[in-house]
This record gives C-alpha cells, structure tokens and sequence, in this order.
C-alpha cells in the first residue's frame, strides 16, 4: 500500500480548507501515543502507523481529503488473551465541510469530515479511520487455543439445557399462571 516507510511525523493540526485549495499532499508516521484511544486498546506501545493523504478540490468544487493509512499494531486475542500481531489497512475519502446540512450534499462515497473554520486536529480523523478498519474480534491466525477446551464447553451447554427445563418445569408461579388463565 504505502512506499518506503517514512521517519516524518505527520502535522498534527492541518487548515483543511486551505490544504485542499492549495493541493497539498502529506505523507508520515504517527505516534501511538498521540492516538489516545487506540493506545488504550493497543496491547504494546510498539506500532508503525503510517499515512498517506492527498488534499484536493474536486469538479463539483467538494474540498476533500483522500489517502491510505496502515497500521502495525499488537491487540489481545480473543481466544488466548495473549498479544497479536494485526496489519490495519483503510483508506479515506472524506468531504471536508462546515455541518452537517452540507454533509448531506456530498456524495454517497465520501464521508463527511465536519471541521470548523481554521486549523483541526488531523489525528483524530486518522484514528477514527484504523479504530473503524479493527476487526470486531481479533485472533492469532494459529490455533492458539488447545481444541479440548472448547469440546468441555458442549457439556457444559447440554447440563445447562437440562437444568433450566427443570427449573421451568418446577416453576412456583405456574399455579399462579394457571389461575390467571381459568374462567371466573
């Protein structure tokens, strides 16, 4: 996806209007750190996240923000809760607008990026981008799990069946059902 990897750390606060009239075109890293939430869930603080973004205009005059972002990051597994290693790959194609009546007037394939008037923060669109490329559940591509754990769980499940049927069938407000459904 993206070239060599670059030791640049990308601007944190950018004027996006002005970065798309211009034509501007970024290309860096980002600190885990700077990413608040993403650190939270990120297992190390080892992480390559680079990004690749292209300010333009477009011929219905839409100011947009278009790139790629990849990121290396270490989450937990879901099966062994053990750290994983996850390539994180999305890419942008944001209309940079004043609210949300405007928003409505992109086209369907552009997401609104709603930015006041000035300089914004750059990275919280970048992270909101990896935290929506994120698996919903992360696992090792091994078996990091021994597969006679998850044959105790069938068990398990089978005595839980036969123990709420009795306790169904043993009900102390069954009477009280019976009595509501009778005929006065």
């Amino acid at each position: 996806m993206l070239n060599a990897p670059s030791s640049k750390i990308l601007p944190r606060q950018v004027d996006p209007r002005k970065f798309a009239q211009q034509g501007i075109d970024l290309q860096g890293n980002i600190p885990l750190e700077a990413l608040d939430r993403l650190a939270q869930i990120a297992v190390g603080e080892n992480a390559d996240i680079e990004v690749e973004l292209h300010f333009e205009v477009d011929d219905q005059r839409h100011r947009l923000l278009r790139g790629q972002v990849s990121a290396k990051l270490q989450l937990t597994c879901e099966r062994c809760m053990e750290p994983c290693d996850q390539h994180i790959e999305g890419s942008l194609a944001l209309g940079i607008v004043w609210d949300e009546d405007r928003a409505k007037n992109l086209p369907k394939s552009i997401d609104a990026w709603i930015a006041p008037e000035g300089v914004s923060d750059l990275y919280e669109v970048i992270e909101e981008e990896i935290l929506l490329c994120i698996p919903m559940a992360v696992y090792h591509d091994h078996q990091c799990v021994d597969l006679a754990h998850y044959s105790a769980g069938d068990n398990d499940a089978s005595d839980e069946t036969a123990e709420a049927e009795a306790e169904r069938r043993n009900n102390p407000f069954q009477v009280l059902e019976q009595l509501k459904g009778s005929p006065k």
